[in-house]
């Protein structure tokens, strides 16, 4: 398997989650060594789901500045 950010190989992992009830609840999944990306089937069913966005909320760049009327 190959990592999503930088395309190098991965390695399996156990991680454990030690907020689950119970004190501690262990699953399998993969770490990039290079980028440190994580990945686990929860994530990647997320990442599958996400929808693109329909349209920017970023902000607009100003326009030139006006100086005595010029550019």
């Amino acid at each position: 398997m190959k990592c999503a950010r930088c395309a190098s190989l991965v390695v399996t992992e156990v991680f454990v989650d030690y907020h689950a009830d119970g004190g501690g609840m262990s699953f399998l999944g993969y770490r990039c060594p290079i980028c440190g990306d994580i990945m686990d089937p929860t994530i990647l069913r997320h990442r599958d789901g996400a929808c693109a966005p329909t349209h920017s909320h970023a902000r607009r760049r100003p326009g030139p500045l006006l100086v005595d009327g010029r550019r």
